[in-house]
């Protein structure tokens, strides 16, 4: 099925919080995720700690490729978005 994560893009001076914005997904090997940003009107590139578990594409769906863990990061407003990824 599909699944939709929603992230929130605050400008973090208006927050007023420096930790970034944490999400958790989990998955299978071989299942899609698609993440939609809300409150972003830029393009964003997620970069993957390691792609050879999950990576995401430029459409913004996660692929889970092998089991382990991967962390995927983007620079949204000058804050960082991180999405940490668990493929079983």
């Amino acid at each position: 099925g599909d699944y939709t994560m929603t992230v929130i893009a605050e400008d973090p001076s208006i927050s007023g919080s420096s930790k970034p914005y944490a999400m958790k997904a989990e998955m299978k090997v071989g299942e899609t995720k698609t993440v939609s940003l809300t409150a972003v009107e830029q393009d964003v590139f997620f970069k993957s700690s390691k792609s050879s578990v999950a990576y995401m594409d430029v459409e913004g769906v996660i692929h889970a490729r092998s089991k382990g863990k991967a962390k995927l990061t983007a620079k949204i407003n000058g804050q960082t978005i991180t999405i940490k990824v668990t493929v079983k």
